[in-house]
């Protein structure tokens, strides 16, 4: 039998016609001859934008939907939230340290997060007025000035609050040096989902926010 899709290679794949993301179903049984099994890959990569890029994933994310209940061996989760053709799923919650409204992500125990590195900036009275992620990926003070010139910040600031992930500490001071400062910095904490949130995520071709 041909794939019903192509229509041009053996339907010789095992198609999973509920996404895996979505967790074990009870006496689930795969789809055998259907679709080819390249077919089959460009429709894992849909399924994947939806389990990681869509509402669903905030509850995926937050209760750690695995298959199975574990993760797959030799790598990292594919039901890991991670970039796909967009951003990682974030949210903003309140910080119950500070009290400013905070960037958050799924942690690796289910029903926890952690805080992302962030500069809150606080106007003259300490009030939150914007807010700054640190990528992953810059690592000198030229690459943070840049940062904050795209999120329209102009200096001088009145104050800011800095948050730093966890194990992000290092980074950041190397990052504060260049400029030639040293600013108070909080640690972050892995722990239970604050509340209340808003989820925010984004892929190349839409932004959702609840």
């Amino acid at each position: 039998m041909l794939c019903i899709y192509c229509s041009e290679r053996p339907a010789d794949a095992r198609e999973h016609p509920l996404p895996q993301s979505l967790g074990g179903f009870l006496n689930y049984e795969p789809l055998r001859d259907r679709i080819c099994q390249p077919c089959n890959e460009e429709i894992s990569k849909v399924e994947q934008e939806f389990a990681r890029l869509s509402p669903e994933a905030v509850l995926r994310s937050t209760k750690w939907v695995k298959r199975g209940g574990r993760k797959p061996r030799g790598g990292p989760s594919s039901f890991e939230p991670q970039k796909i053709g967009g951003k990682h799923l974030w949210f903003y919650a309140r910080d119950p340290e500070s009290g400013y409204d905070l960037l958050w992500q799924p942690d690796t125990i289910p029903g926890s997060v952690k805080p992302l590195s962030q500069f809150v900036i606080l106007d003259e009275g300490r009030s939150q007025i914007g807010l700054v992620p640190i990528p992953t990926g810059i690592h000198t003070g030229r690459e943070l000035a840049k940062l904050f010139e795209a999120h329209q910040i102009k200096f001088p600031v009145a104050s800011v609050y800095l948050k730093a992930a966890t194990e992000d500490e290092d980074r950041i001071k190397a990052m504060l040096a260049d400029w030639g400062r040293t600013v108070e910095l909080t640690k972050g904490k892995p722990g239970p989902v604050p509340g209340p949130q808003m989820f925010r995520a984004k892929s190349p071709s839409r932004t959702f926010e609840y």
